[in-house]
């Protein structure tokens, strides 16, 4: 309604001054570290799940990202790195057809996988899902990431083998790997 429009755009500025605020916070700890967008999406989840509490959405995103996935913002990159080479080499043994389809159709892996390292899997599970995929990780570390995205691939794949043309399947490995996400949290 319209009253309540003022109050949402209240709202929507409030929570991006937070976001603001923290991610500033977050760049002023990690010198090294520079602006990468992923944060964005983590510190925005953070601050929604802390009720817009700047100094605690702080702290969870600096947990996570000095001590569940180290070196994944760091300037070379290098634990999203090694988390994508463990990624292929988990595909190619778990999923061999799918693995070989990919490649048949020239798409690599990394167009998904990037952003849902990089993002902790903020765009692609429901929050019921990346909730219970943020306590596994910050318990076992990023190697739960790479379990998760064989998880939602293994329950794709039927649908992603059907797929000959490279955009087709490059969207629908995007796009349907997010609705597979939500099925599966649904069941659970």
């Amino acid at each position: 309604s319209p009253a309540e429009a003022p109050a949402e755009a209240t709202t929507e500025a409030a929570g991006r001054t937070a976001l603001r605020n923290v991610l500033l916070a977050y760049v002023a700890h990690h010198r090294g570290i520079g602006y990468c967008q992923a944060l964005n999406y983590i510190g925005g989840m953070l601050l929604l799940l802390s009720s817009l509490q700047e100094e605690l959405a702080f702290y969870l995103l600096v947990h996570l990202t000095q001590h569940c996935v180290s070196d994944f913002y760091s300037r070379h990159m290098t634990g999203i790195r090694i988390a994508q080479k463990l990624f292929a080499d988990c595909f190619a043994g778990s999923l061999p057809r799918l693995a070989a389809h990919l490649d048949a159709v020239g798409i690599p892996l990394s167009i998904v996988t990037t952003k849902w390292f990089m993002c902790l899997y903020v765009n692609t599970l429901p929050v019921e899902s990346l909730l219970r995929v943020w306590d596994l990780l910050i318990l076992a570390g990023p190697a739960v990431l790479v379990r998760v995205g064989l998880a939602l691939l293994h329950q794709a794949e039927a649908e992603l083998l059907q797929v000959s043309d490279f955009v087709e399947l490059s969207h629908k490995l995007q796009v349907h790997v997010e609705i597979i996400g939500d099925i599966v949290s649904r069941r659970s």
